[in-house]
Formats: structure tokens, C-alpha cells, sequence
């Protein structure tokens, strides 16, 4: 029984319990600084989402800040705020659903896709919601930031950086 529990213990902190990564780090940022964005806080990513499999991690304080995604039927949003709440869905769809893992302080987001059509969303670490969204991704996305936003990092994984497609000058916004 004691073995058991060092055997658990070991394995919890080589990681085992970690949420799985698309690959390896292929692009990080510790703040939006040098992206494009428009006056209403929409900020474009300076490069696609990989179409097949990719992880996203963004971690950020501030009262409400979020991540949207391009889709064939327009933006997908995911909004976070600091009372414990999210929302997500087709723009301008803002329906908030209680999460007890978001809080005042620092929250990650995480966005896992294994492959085409199959999404994980996690905050802090724990699972929120899991299922495919209903119009297919097209590989752009960025950030909602307000003045009260303080972006902690953004990574994202994948399994080849030849499928990034890095775009500085990217500038297309989505109509909000």
C-alpha cells in the first residue's frame, strides 16, 4: 500500500497528471506588445492555429479578457472574468456559466485540440468544457484585452512549426 502511494507520488510529479500538449512549444509571448489591435481591445494573433492538432495557453489577470477564434460561421469567443465565470460560443453569443477554478488572480486558459473537430477548454488546469465546435476553425485567432488586463504569457504547442504559418503584418479583424 505505501508503495502505491510513492509510485503515485512520483509519477503526479513527473507529470502525469499535467493536461496533454499538441507537440512542443513552437511560439510564446509574454505579452500582446507588438500585435495588431483595433480600438476595442481585439488583438490578432501574429500567426495561425495549426489545422490538425495544437495546444494554446494563455494566462492573463484582469476583470474580463478572452480568446477568439475564426470559424466558418464567424468569431468563436471564450471570455474569462475574475468573479468565476466564463462564456463562450458563436459572437455575439455571452451566456456567463459559474467555473469555481477562476478567480481575482491569475487564470490560464487552455485550449487543446488532438486533432480536427475535437476541443478541450481548461481554466487553471481543469477541464471546463470538452466537444467540437460546430463550424470548422480556419486557423485565425487572437485576444480580447481591456485596460485592466495584464497578460502574463501565451504559449502554443504543436507538432510541427512548419504548419504556424507566421504572419507579422496579419490584420484582417473579424466585425464584432
Amino acid at each position: 500500500m505505501m508503495m502505491t502511494g510513492i509510485l503515485l507520488l512520483i509519477g503526479l510529479a513527473a507529470g502525469l497528471a499535467d493536461p496533454p500538449l499538441a507537440g512542443s512549444l513552437q511560439w510564446q509571448a509574454d505579452s500582446p506588445s507588438d500585435w495588431v489591435c483595433a480600438a476595442d481591445g481585439r488583438c490578432n494573433a501574429p500567426h495561425r492555429l495549426p489545422p490538425e492538432s495544437f495546444t494554446l495557453e494563455l494566462s492573463a489577470t484582469g476583470e474580463t479578457w478572452g480568446l477568439w477564434l475564426a470559424t466558418e460561421a464567424g468569431p468563436y469567443m471564450i471570455w474569462v472574468n475574475d468573479t468565476g465565470y466564463f462564456a463562450q460560443g458563436l459572437f455575439p453569443q455571452r451566456n456567463w456559466i459559474p467555473f469555481p477554478h477562476l478567480g481575482p488572480d491569475e487564470n490560464t486558459l487552455y485550449l487543446h485540440q488532438p486533432q480536427p473537430g475535437s476541443l478541450t477548454l481548461r481554466f487553471n488546469q481543469e477541464i471546463a468544457w470538452e466537444g467540437a465546435l460546430p463550424p470548422a476553425l480556419t486557423g485565425e485567432w487572437g485576444i480580447i484585452t481591456a485596460s485592466s488586463t495584464q497578460w502574463q504569457a501565451g504559449r502554443l504547442y504543436a507538432p510541427d512549426e512548419s504548419s504556424l504559418n507566421i504572419q507579422p503584418d496579419f490584420v484582417s479583424f473579424f466585425t464584432f
